[in-house]
């Protein structure tokens, strides 16, 4: 089943929560070298401090009831700090970008969907609304492209990747799958 303009636009303040987190932690080699340097002490007021922050970080998710919205790896995720998450899950999440581009067009807020190779811009995240009250006015203005339009750029989609290894393609082809009812995001 398709989901809704009001579905498309709460997953993609969803999605932008998940990236930004992945996005503003520090490569994992740089926490490691810095804790390296640091006595127990230090290292204990690090981790304090990086559950402070993800707390915080992740309060307006909460605040706007959308906490439900995330899957089960991504609360997995969420409850990372940028102490705690690994290679692997920042680069996941951070890599679903691809899906908030997606997003963006299927609501009308982006023209186009960049050809193979063509990475979305973290600079897409501000075009996302994270707090309230431009959050329900984002959610309730929302609407839709035609299920023939987002039916037509799938298949574009689904013919690049076949013929691509691009993640980037890979994880537009996902969310397209999801705005078509094909599986879950």
């Amino acid at each position: 089943m398709r989901p809704d303009s009001l579905q498309v636009a709460k997953r993609l303040i969803v999605l932008k929560y998940v990236v930004a987190h992945a996005l503003t932690a520090p490569p994992r080699d740089v926490v490691d070298a810095l804790r390296a340097k640091w006595g127990q002490a230090e290292i204990d007021r690090f981790l304090d401090e990086c559950r402070r922050r993800r707390d915080a970080f992740w309060e307006p998710l909460k605040d706007l009831r959308l906490w439900v919205e995330l899957t089960d790896d991504e609360r997995a995720f969420a409850d990372t700090t940028i102490a705690t998450m690994t290679e692997a899950q920042q680069t996941a999440a951070a890599a679903l970008i691809e899906a908030v581009q997606v997003h963006l067009w299927a609501l009308g807020a982006v023209d186009e969907l960049p050809t193979i190779g063509i990475a979305a811009e973290p600079s897409l995240l501000r075009s996302v609304p994270g707090r309230a009250p431009h959050v329900a006015r984002f959610v309730t203005d929302a609407r839709l492209r035609t299920p023939d339009a987002i039916d037509a750029m799938r298949h574009r989609t689904e013919v690049e990747a076949r013929s691509s290894q691009d993640p980037t393609t890979a994880e537009r082809l996902r969310a397209l799958n999801w705005l078509c009812g094909v599986e879950n995001a």
